[in-house]
Formats: C-alpha cells, structure tokens, sequence
C-alpha cells in the first residue's frame, strides 16, 4: 500500500540587538521518522552555523546559528525540509525572520545629590517592545516613563532624584512579537563627582588665593574659573594654576594680586565633561577695610590705641595686638595690657589696648573662619 504522512513546521523568528549572536529555528511536529533541514540565505563562512538535530519522538528541531558580525539588519532567512528516505517527496520551505534593532545610551555626570534623566532609545523597530530599567538590585518602575512606537523609534526615560553614589543602570528592551528572543540591554552609567571651593576674606590691598577641587571626573574633564560669563586666564592681575587630571581628581586655584584685592567679588569654579551637567561652585572673595590710631606721648604715660576693622562677614573675629614679638587678643593678666574686644553686629569690631608708648605696635588679623 501507499502511505501519506503529513507533518507541520513551526518557525521561530528573533527581534534582537545589533551586534548580538542568536539562534533561529526550524520545528517538525508530527513525524514518524528524521527528516532533512536545510538553511540558505546566507553565505556560509564564520558567521554561520546550522544543525538539522534529531529527531525526538514525534519532532525535531534544526537551528541556524548567526553571530554578532552578522547581526546588522533585518533578514530572512529559509528553513527547507524535506523527506530523508524518500527524496521524491515535495519539500516544504518556511521563511525565518530575524529583525535587528538598535539601543542607544548615554552616560551622565552629576554632582553629587543632584537628579538626573537618563534615556534609552530603541531604533529600527517593526513593533511596539517592551522596556524596562534595572540596578544589581532589581527593577527600577518609579520615575520610568517609556513611550509609544514613533515610526520605527521607541524611547524611555529614568528619573532620578538626589543621586550620591556612582550607579549602573541597564535599560532592557524585550521583543513582544518574538519573546523567545530574550531581553537585550545596554548600560548607562550615571557618574558621581564633588566639586569644593574655599573662600576667602582679606584686607583691601592684600594678595590671596582661591582653590576649587574636584573628585571622581572622568579623564576628559576641564576644569576652569569664570568671572560672570568669561573664562579667567593668567594675566591682568590673576595667576592660575591647573593640576592635570589624576585617578578622577583635577584641581585649579585662582590667585589674586593686591592690587586686584578692592571689593568683594565672586568666581566660579567650572568642571566640564561630555554628558556631565550642574559643574560648577562659586567661591566668594570677601574684603574688609582696616584703621588704627596712633598717639605721641609723655613716656611712662598710659595711652589707648585703637584698631577697627570695618565691612567684616564672619561671625567671630579676632583682632591681635602684637608687642615686641607677643599677641595679645583677649583681656590679659598683664596688668599694662588690657584688650576689649567690642561688637560684630554691626560688621565691625574695635579692641583698645593699653601699652607704653615705647612698644612697637602692629595690628593684625591674620585668618577668618565662617
């Protein structure tokens, strides 16, 4: 007699990134022996590896291997089966899809505490897919909102709010139309740096230096000091000295002639980088003004001399007197010095010592601390 054996072929197509080796296959259910299962749209080299498999009880499975290098767009592939032990029965070919789509990225820089929007594009789709965002820690789903199909674009966006700890976020698009593809990610890195400056508040007519530091840039940083709008370069009464980028540290400082010591002023610290955001401090240079008085007496006579600072921003401020090599800031014991230190309220302070005329006298105020 003569038999008709009928069986089915299930394909399975992949959706999946550029670049990314995958497997697609070829299914016959319903078999009673091994079949043949041949693979073409290709050319076969490296890139390419096919197997027919065996058959299992009632089916059998051949796969077709495609490495990354191949992985660069949208292909069909053909799945041919046909009867080993009787080459005159019809062949049956299936077509294999394989879509190829691509995710984009970006790294950002923060300064520490800040909050950040990270965004994962995915380009060259046919469907709608599905996208998530992870740490090691598991899903993220506060803050994540993922969009439409647009065309063949599809976006989504991460939130983060008060950011202080150098963090990897995986962004994980699964296709909805070919699940048995698997998630595909890629990684955002969302970098941390601090950045510290130190203000200073001098006498009018005094030379000083500012410093601006900053940690954990990436290699590509600058960092640079501004005045309102223009970069400040070394000239015109201002020295600036760069320490080059070492293990994610950089470092500037900003020195200033006398001559350019006569009002307070402010500057700003800038550290830039691709991708970075909210870089920069501003360091404060507050300036105070200084007068004593002086008298000519008997010697052997008491005098009052007095010293004012004025225009002071500090909350606690000391006035030394110094005689013959000995400070005096506060009342003494000395029975022929007496320092009275008066009130800050009003942003200056004036302290009388009482001394022979015969000492050589200097007021000084050397540091402030705010």
């Amino acid at each position: 007699g003569v038999s008709l054996n009928t069986y089915s072929v299930t394909v399975y197509g992949k959706e999946v990134q550029a670049g990314s080796a995958t497997i697609i296959s070829c299914k016959i259910m319903d078999i009673t022996e091994e079949m043949s299962i041949a693979w073409s749209g290709f050319t076969a080299g490296d890139n390419y590896s096919e197997s027919m498999g065996e058959r299992e009880g009632s089916s059998q499975t051949g796969i077709l291997v495609v490495k990354g290098p191949a992985v660069t767009q949208d292909t069909e592939y053909t799945c041919t089966v046909s009867s080993i032990s009787n080459p005159a029965s019809a062949t049956h070919a299936e077509v294999v899809e394989l879509n190829v789509f691509e995710i984009t990225t970006s790294n950002k820089q923060i300064k520490s505490g800040n909050s950040v929007t990270l965004t994962c594009s995915v380009s060259d789709l046919t469907a709608a897919v599905k996208m998530e965002w992870y740490t090691v820690n598991g899903e993220i789903t506060e803050g994540v909102t993922t969009g439409d199909l647009s065309g063949s674009l599809q976006s989504s966006t991460l939130s983060l709010d008060a950011i202080s700890i150098t963090t990897e976020y995986k962004c994980s698009v699964t296709s909805q139309d070919y699940p048995e593809s698997g998630a595909q990610t890629a990684t955002a890195l969302v970098g941390v740096f601090g950045i510290s400056v130190s203000s200073e508040e001098v006498r009018v007519g005094t030379s000083t230096t500012l410093a601006c530091s900053a940690t954990g840039v990436q290699q590509s940083a600058t960092i640079q000091w501004y005045s309102g709008v223009e970069v400040i370069e070394t000239g015109s009464g201002y020295t600036v000295t760069t320490e080059l980028w070492n293990n994610g540290y950089l470092a500037t400082s900003l020195s200033i002639d006398a001559g350019s010591v006569t009002e307070d002023n402010s500057f700003t610290c800038v550290v830039e980088a691709e991708g970075q955001e909210d870089q920069s401090e501003i360091a404060y240079l507050l300036t105070y003004g200084m007068t004593v008085t002086s008298y000519d007496v008997v010697e052997g006579t008491a005098a009052t001399l007095t010293c004012s600072v004025e225009g002071v921003s500090a909350s606690d401020v000391t006035v030394v007197w110094v005689v013959a090599g000995v400070e005096y800031s506060e009342p003494s014991a000395d029975e022929n010095y007496n320092v009275v230190e008066g009130d800050l309220a009003t942003g200056s302070q004036t302290s009388t010592l009482h001394c022979p005329v015969t000492s050589q006298l200097t007021a000084t105020k050397p540091s402030l601390a705010e």
